[in-house]
């Protein structure tokens, strides 16, 4: 299966966290060779933020990309309540959008 992810500014459930994310975490384990995590965290009732995490070979960093660069960066959100591997967050991103963009799961839009 190939599935190509694109960004965007939409007002719909993806948005452009989830392909962020996940491009982030799969460049990560690509070129560092070590381990990479989808994380979601709560922003305020009804709205979470996914991000990226890849294992530094010490702890877990927040992942930020710029067009197609990958990065360890800082973050001072909340705490993650809910990890992912990247190719569970892809199987729940495609089969959210196959929903259609007015579907939010569970109440929340991420």
């Amino acid at each position: 299966m190939v599935v190509i992810l694109l960004g965007g500014c939409v007002t719909s459930y993806e948005g452009t966290y989830v392909p962020r994310a996940i491009f982030a975490a799969w460049t990560w384990e690509q070129y560092t060779r070590r381990p990479a995590r989808i994380t979601i965290s709560h922003v305020r009732p009804g709205i979470d933020h996914v991000q990226a995490q890849g294992w530094d070979g010490e702890e877990w960093k927040y992942l930020c990309n710029d067009g197609w660069f990958v990065f360890a960066g800082k973050f001072t959100g909340k705490e993650p309540y809910k990890t992912l591997t990247i190719r569970q967050a892809l199987d729940e991103h495609v089969h959210i959008h196959k929903l259609g963009s007015h579907y939010r799961f569970r109440g929340r839009m991420y």
